[in-house]
């Protein structure tokens, strides 16, 4: 999803693939709430669209994606000020070097209406991704 407004940032990761029991998707979680002050990524979106809280998050991350292998949507509670984040397992198939990988999308977008959060410096950037042992 590219940033099409200049108050969108949209940003696209490629990582190895999940592993058993991976903490890479919490990680990501939490490095984007470190980056941010004050944001919580503790709803997802229903299948009719609405905002649903997520009381386990750790264990709604551990489930995975419904239709396959990532990790689902999570997102913030503040509709001018959207955050979201999901990642999506590419098979070996389609990916480069015909091994499969972690394809990771963060995103933000506020209403035009929404000033005061957005002024001022620039947020800083999401934290490196932690490396795997073996």
């Amino acid at each position: 999803m590219p940033a099409t407004q200049e108050n969108e940032i949209a940003i696209i990761i490629y990582a190895p693939a999940l592993v058993g029991n991976d903490g890479r998707p919490l990680a990501v979680v939490h490095g984007m709430e470190r980056a941010l002050p004050g944001l919580r990524l503790e709803w997802t979106i229903s299948s009719e669209g609405k905002r649903i809280p997520v009381p386990q998050r750790e264990a709604f991350l551990a489930r995975g994606r419904p239709s396959g292998r990532g990790f689902p949507l999570l997102r913030n509670g503040d509709d001018d000020f959207r955050v979201t984040v999901t990642g999506l397992e590419l098979p070996a198939g389609s990916s480069p070097g015909g091994q499969a990988q972690l394809d990771i999308h963060a995103a933000t977008a506020s209403r035009p209406s929404r000033s005061p959060a957005m002024e001022g410096p620039p947020r800083t950037a999401l934290p490196p991704l932690p490396r795997l042992s073996g």
